[in-house]
């Protein structure tokens, strides 16, 4: 009325105040496990405005996680999430349901449409077909990849005559022993890295036409000469023949006489000979000796003639004894027959069984096939104190190389120390071993106290009788043509050095070499031929040699007599 006049407050403006915002939803204390429920659609504030962020939470909570995309935005205007529409515009509609959440196919309690069939010519593959199951029982065994043939007339193939079945308690081994189980790859080892050494730097004095590592080489070699008073009584020895150069003086005149390169330079050297150092005055007086090489050669031969027919002849007689003991060994078509009798076995219901014979290589491959990893007795026939007549005693613990008898429910079962062989080869042996006798069992060498010979053979095969016959052949050939040289090469005589001297010692050499190793020719042919019917007997292929089939068969004699003493000493251990 009568006060001053007040300037007018934001509350007295005609525009009414906005509505106050809703209070925060606090969580109680003494609720706190309450979870606010899901909007039940998009709100509208005030204004006709729509949220589009509330908008997408809520359909990514009901779809799943993931948001829709938002509605495409009208001709003129941004595709921005924030741009407004006209009041009243629904919301896009959901995305379909991906597979596996609430609602989608294949979800709990959703049918899954049935599968589109193929169209032929489509290039999807055919499913591929089932392998057949084997004919050894109900459990997967381990294959034995061997090389079969067929029987030839004539072998020990055909003595064996048909392959045996294993018996019942074998087979039940066998079984167990090479059941197929998931194994676990073994990790590697890192191997360390090796270093690198350094070789010792070559010294020697300085030479005038030699390198220096070739004069120093001759220079060492020079020192085994020191019985002859100088290089030209080692010429003069070459030259007439000489019993005082030995077998080891020719073996280091090979190694330093000099080349064609070498003579020819130190012959072209210009200044005198004086000056020359001893390694290059040797090889320039041994370099006036024609076809020295050849000549250092025949000697050589001619001292080793005699031991080299001595070792032919010695090989040839050990062959022959082995073949003779192959032939008449029984143990051998013993194991023959296991062998055999185990693979089809292994191999049976598949395109390897029913073998009727097998290849020399394959026993090798005995070793290579190993048991499974923890061979347990079967529940019906190889747990003791579940069969009838069976004792508590008898125990896992139990070491007996019996046999239980025959359940009704199974075939019987193996005794426990077979169940810790560990290859095919071990159960060979041991198939072998339940055959024979106590005296036999107790050897230490089953197959080798019948092949005794077998390895004297393979070691003469390879080191006298192959190199000593080259040797002979190729020794011969070569002194032949150094004395049809040497007799018609005219040449200077010098005093007690003329090339005739040499030529008659050579010549009478060939004349008794030449008749001893036509003896040993005709004894080699015949020990070939019983090699060869040897070969074929065991039915080795034609382009085989005997060599490589001796050395597969005393590889084999040598891992089966180990293998048959670890089923002895399993056998006899104490309970």
């Amino acid at each position: 009325s009568g006060g001053a006049a007040q300037s007018p407050s934001p509350r007295d403006s005609t525009t009414p105040p906005p509505p106050p915002p809703p209070p925060a939803r606090r969580r109680s204390a003494s609720s706190p496990s309450l979870t606010p429920a899901a909007p039940a659609g998009p709100a509208e504030p005030a204004g006709g405005e729509e949220t589009p962020t509330r908008v997408q939470r809520s359909e990514s909570a009901r779809v799943g996680g993931r948001p829709p995309p938002p509605p495409p935005p009208p001709p003129g205007k941004s595709a921005s999430p924030l741009s407004r529409g006209p009041p009243g515009t629904p919301p896009p509609p959901p995305l379909p349901p991906k597979r596996g959440s609430p609602g989608g196919p294949g979800a709990l309690g959703t049918p899954t449409p049935p599968a589109l069939p193929r169209r032929k010519g489509s290039g999807v593959p055919p499913p591929p077909t089932p392998p057949s199951t084997p004919a050894v029982g109900a459990k997967k065994l381990r294959a034995f990849y061997w090389d079969t043939m067929r029987r030839k007339p004539g072998s020990v193939w055909e003595e064996l005559g048909e392959a045996q079945p294993l018996e019942p308690v074998a087979r039940n081994t066998l079984e167990q022993l090479f059941e197929v189980h998931p194994t676990v790859p073994a990790r590697g080892r890192a191997g360390g890295a090796g270093s690198i050494g350094r070789g010792p730097k070559a010294t020697g004095p300085v030479v005038k036409v030699l390198p220096l590592t070739r004069a120093n080489n001759v220079s060492i070699m020079l020192t085994q000469f020191s019985t002859f008073p100088g290089f030209e009584s080692i010429r003069t020895a070459l030259l007439t023949g000489s019993g005082a150069l030995g077998l080891d003086h020719l073996s280091l005149l090979m190694q330093i006489v000099p080349s064609d390169d070498e003579a020819k330079a130190l012959r072209a050297y210009p200044g005198p000979a004086e000056e020359l150092s001893p390694p290059e005055k040797f090889m320039l007086v041994m370099s006036d000796v024609p076809r020295v090489i050849a000549k250092v050669g025949a000697l050589m031969f001619r001292l080793q003639f005699r031991s080299l027919c001595e070792d032919a002849a010695a090989g040839m007689a050990a062959v022959r004894l082995a073949t003779e003991q192959l032939r008449a060994s029984r143990r051998l078509r013993k194991v023959l027959a296991a062998v055999l009798a185990a693979g089809n076995a292994l191999n049976s219901g598949t395109a390897r069984g029913g073998a009727a014979a097998l290849k020399l290589e394959s026993l090798l491959k005995l070793a290579d096939v190993k048991a499974s990893e923890g061979s347990q007795p079967r529940p019906h026939a190889g747990r003791r104190g579940e069969g009838p007549g069976a004792s508590r005693a008898d125990g896992p613990g139990t070491e007996g190389a019996g046999v239980g008898p025959p359940s009704s429910d199974g075939p019987p079962a193996a005794p426990p120390f077979a169940l810790k062989l560990r290859s095919l080869l071990d159960f060979v042996a041991w198939s072998v071993y339940r055959g024979e006798g106590a005296e036999v069992r107790a050897a230490t060498q089953y197959l080798a106290s019948e092949l005794g010979a077998l390895s004297e053979a393979v070691r003469r095969m390879q080191s006298d009788v192959q190199e000593a016959l080259r040797a002979l052949q190729g020794g011969l050939a070569s002194a032949r043509k150094e004395h049809a040289t040497e007799v018609a090469e005219e040449c200077a005589a010098e005093a007690n050095a003329s090339p005739a001297d040499f030529a008659a010692v050579l010549g009478a050499f060939l004349v008794q070499a030449e008749a001893q190793l036509a003896e040993l020719s005709e004894a080699s042919a015949a020990t070939e031929q019983e090699a060869r019917r040897t070969l074929e007997w065991l039915g080795a292929g034609v382009n085989q040699d005997a060599a490589s089939v001796f050395e597969l068969l005393h590889r084999h004699v040598t891992a089966f007599d180990a293998a048959y003493a670890t089923v002895h000493r399993l056998a006899t251990q104490k309970r």
